[in-house]
């Protein structure tokens, strides 16, 4: 991004070290290191100096006003083990209401958010989205975060089965905005480059404990698609498996996310120890549901 004029861009460079067992896929010193290499953030104010992640600030941002429903982003804070939104909450429905946080980023990238609540019939209440410090890892400050909430109303059986709204997707600046570029861990093997989605293979882990191998991905979406991404045809040392992928991304957005299968699933086909991995890659558009494009079979040897 061209800035009119000149100023220090200030690079973030973390490791978040996951240590491996057993596993000649990972790199000499046997650590799977992602999160953060070069990429453009917002133009920043010349020579500003980044807020640091106990001082961020928020401006009261309403998420949701409509359907007889109130939201609004009041506070955000650092605690040593979460990230904490607080959100107040109305609503005017005869019924209660159950709360999920859906797509929650921090810094543009795909994070869980422990969230999940009950509102009274016509009441209001505060809630607080919390976000774990190891979602953060890397981070040296929250420039913004996203979301979108989701209502369930309540059925007579007493499930919450059917939508009743969505939010408009809250795009949150921090107070930190404009003092901080954040950077992305981009670099390995690109599995895929089409229509503005990349997937680009990081290496991989084994974990011993939970007998589970973990190849690693980089995903971003520079369409402007909502977007899933799936696996299948999933081959280990040629030879049909079963395993566990999905990358969901809004637009603009990144994730990290793990293709996983377990060494029951490789014993049960003779399968010691893994050599290459193949799959196809299917996008699909999540507004709905067609299938933007499929890969042909892509390949990556462990080694």
């Amino acid at each position: 991004m061209k800035s009119r004029m000149t100023f220090a861009l200030l690079i973030l460079v973390a490791l978040l070290a996951v240590f491996a067992s057993g596993c000649s896929c990972v790199n000499q010193q046997g650590i799977y290191t992602p999160m953060l290499t070069l990429t453009p953030g917002p133009t920043l104010i010349p020579n500003a100096t980044p807020q640091p992640l106990d001082e961020i600030r928020i401006e009261p941002a309403v998420i949701m006003d409509a359907q007889k429903i109130n939201a609004v982003a009041t506070t955000v804070a650092i605690t040593a083990t979460h990230l904490e939104l607080y959100v107040d909450i109305t609503s005017e429905h005869a019924d209660s209401l159950k709360i999920s946080v859906l797509n929650p980023t921090v810094n543009g990238t795909d994070v869980r958010c422990g969230f999940d609540a009950l509102l009274a019939p016509g009441a209001s209440d505060t809630f607080v989205l919390l976000i774990s410090r190891t979602e953060l890892q890397g981070i040296t400050t929250v420039t913004d975060i996203g979301l979108f909430l989701e209502f369930r109303s309540q059925e007579p059986g007493g499930d919450f089965g059917k939508v009743l709204a969505q939010s408009p997707y809250l795009n949150l600046h921090t107070s930190a905005w404009l003092t901080y570029a954040t950077t992305y861990f981009n670099e390995g093997d690109t599995v895929l480059e089409r229509e503005g989605v990349t997937m680009i293979y990081q290496g991989c882990d084994f974990d011993a404990e939970q007998g589970v191998w973990q190849l690693h991905f980089y995903t971003h979406n520079n369409s402007v698609e909502h977007i899933k991404l799936n696996v299948r045809i999933l081959t280990v040392n040629d030879t049909r498996t079963n395993g566990t992928f999905g990358s969901e991304l809004l637009p603009g957005k990144t994730a990290y996310h793990d293709l996983t299968f377990t060494t029951a699933d490789l014993e049960a086909k003779g399968i010691n120890t893994p050599e290459n991995v193949g799959f196809e890659i299917v996008t699909y558009n999540l507004a709905t549901m067609n299938r933007i494009f499929q890969t042909e079979a892509v390949t990556i040897a462990l080694e």
